[in-house]
């Protein structure tokens, strides 16, 4: 099986080190061809949890290199690059092939309705934690399970190729779901992130020290009640005391995380807030319901953004 694991990110790394070992032909798409050339020559390191490093040897290649037919497409690059990469993986996907979208928060499902396109598009949702330390190695630092679904409406039947890769993911490395209906799965991935990925991006601390702040605990309880009240005007019949649960769990279980977000602060890249918290607050203003804690967490990441660029 040939796959294309797209993104050279925490997230990224790790996948394609799983991947190619299980499936020879697995290659890693880069963004530049430095990291490319450097995934070329070292291979990719993994820091499990045990604290233990492994060298996996991975095919690599850059964006706009790429002439190889895949079968399966792991696109796992930024929201902010979704669209041109998402174009791109559709020249390089097989007619019978899949492409799997792993981005934080919404707004990807709206490109993909857009498009022309023939090859089945699913969404993919996870509680895992990475980090990656150079553009060769990547720290695992929180396990958790992953949810992979069809991203545009419900599906019962899916492709054999995406089922056995699943399969032997789920065997192999971590454990891997595939659902009917996604889109309930991102929404609760989205309401966890955006008030784990904010806070910790702009307090600078790990996910595991947010709860040993009472004032940061009372700011996440505000935030969930707000974005609870937009997806329950979705139809989503979820509480926030279910919701806040949730993420004291994540955050147990990722405790030496650092959020996406907050790594994209650390190295001064733009984040993905306006997809997050932004995904509520326009999902908010479209029902007429005020989200002003999500508001603010947004300028606030912006403003912080602005100050990295000086």
């Amino acid at each position: 099986m040939r796959i294309g694991v797209w993104g050279g990110g925490a997230l990224g790394l790790l996948w394609a080190a799983r991947l190619a070992a299980l499936y020879s032909e697995t290659v890693l798409v880069t963004r530049t061809r430095k990291q490319a050339d450097a995934v070329r020559s070292e291979g990719i390191r993994v820091i499990g949890l045990d604290g233990k490093a492994r060298r996996m040897p991975v095919q690599a290649v850059e964006s706009d290199r790429v002439t190889a037919s895949f079968d399966v497409i792991m696109l796992m690059v930024k929201q902010r690059d979704f669209t041109s990469a998402f174009y791109q993986a559709l020249s390089v996907c097989a007619q019978d092939g899949v492409i799997v979208c792993w981005q934080n928060g919404v707004g990807h499902d709206a490109v993909v309705k857009k498009t022309r396109h023939t090859q089945p598009v699913y969404g993919a949702v996870t509680t895992e934690g990475a980090w990656r330390e150079d553009m060769t190695t990547v720290r695992h630092t929180g396990a958790g399970q992953t949810w992979i679904g069809p991203l545009l409406g419900k599906q019962e039947d899916h492709p054999a190729l995406l089922r056995s890769l699943i399969a032997q993911v789920d065997h192999r490395w971590c454990p891997v779901v595939l659902e009917a209906d996604i889109q309930p799965r991102i929404w609760k991935k989205l309401m966890i992130n955006s008030v784990i990925n904010p806070l910790t991006a702009l307090l600078e601390v790990e996910n595991g020290e947010l709860f040993r702040l009472p004032d940061a605990r009372a700011l996440i309880r505000a935030a969930l009640e707000e974005g609870v009240a937009v997806v329950r005007a979705m139809g989503y019949r979820w509480e926030a005391d279910d919701v806040f649960h949730e993420v004291a769990e994540v955050c147990e279980k990722t405790a030496t995380n650092r959020s996406s977000m907050y790594q994209d602060l650390m190295r001064g890249h733009m984040t993905e807030v306006d997809w997050i918290n932004g995904g509520i607050v326009k999902e908010g203003k479209a029902r007429g319901i005020q989200t002003p804690i999500h508001e603010t967490l947004m300028r606030l990441v912006h403003a912080k953004e602005a100050i990295n660029r000086r």
